[in-house]
């Protein structure tokens, strides 16, 4: 792998939270904080950190480059966010990053994806590249148009 997958800590929160500039903020539904957005999720009384819930710092080499928050609920994947160190972006490492996720994901999170949803926003242009770049597909909008669903299905080897 080319990446380093380490579970989200206080260690990491002053990192991905400068992360978190005017761009990244249109065009996330991160409207506090990072943290505050994982504490959302996390004491949710029905869910469970390594069970239906995720959140990843990924590395290369000793410098962080991305962070994103996945979860499980019912047997469907949905990565909610997603965000790129602002220094990074447009170089191909938000891609590169989630062909690996896909691909080593019983590693990584312990668990199979073979589907999961992403939530983009409409104006979004780079996510849309990067999620489609690594096999991602346009497959619908909120009914109240403020976000678009991407999907992506692991292909299934036949014997």
């Amino acid at each position: 792998m080319r990446f380093i997958w380490r579970d989200y800590d206080k260690f990491d929160k002053s990192v991905v939270e400068e992360w978190l500039d005017d761009e990244a903020r249109r065009t996330t539904g991160i409207d506090g904080s990072f943290e505050e957005l994982y504490r959302y999720w996390l004491d949710k009384s029905d869910t469970t950190v390594e069970n239906e819930l995720w959140c990843k710092v990924v590395f290369r080499a000793d410098k962080a480059v991305a962070a994103l928050l996945i979860g499980c609920h019912k047997g469907e994947f949905t990565l909610s966010e997603f965000i790129v160190d602002p220094m990074l972006r447009g170089k191909g490492i938000g891609t590169a990053v989630l062909t690996e996720l896909i691909k080593h994901s019983v590693y990584i999170l312990g668990k199979d994806i073979t589907f999961v949803k992403a939530v983009i926003f409409p104006d979004n242009e780079a996510s849309k590249r990067a999620f489609e770049k690594s096999g991602f597909n346009y497959d619908s909008t909120h009914p109240d148009g403020d976000s678009m669903y991407y999907v992506h299905r692991k292909e299934l080897k036949q014997c």
